[in-house]
């Protein structure tokens, strides 16, 4: 079995920042999207050892397809719009 790789408190927070300039305002969306991320480098570059953690992340992120985390962030403010709408 494979050694699984960890990343490290910097890493996280180099994806918060990633998330935030992919136009993910919402800190709770942020974890959400920052724990799936993770996981997925994490399984990448255990898999890969050569794999440096930007290009994993590359690798992850295109996995979301051309849009990125629009649909995400879309579907966050219809929720957001619905709650207000029944308050």
């Amino acid at each position: 079995m494979e050694n699984q790789i960890k990343l490290s408190e910097v890493e996280i927070n180099k994806l918060f920042r990633f998330t935030e300039k992919k136009m993910v305002h919402w800190y709770d969306l942020q974890i959400e999207i920052v724990d799936h991320l993770a996981s997925c480098i994490e399984d990448e570059m255990t898999a890969d050892s050569k794999l440096t953690f930007d290009l994993a992340l590359e690798k992850v992120y295109t996995g979301f397809g051309i849009f990125g985390f629009a649909k995400i962030v879309q579907e966050r403010q219809i929720q957001l719009a619905k709650m207000a709408k029944s308050r």
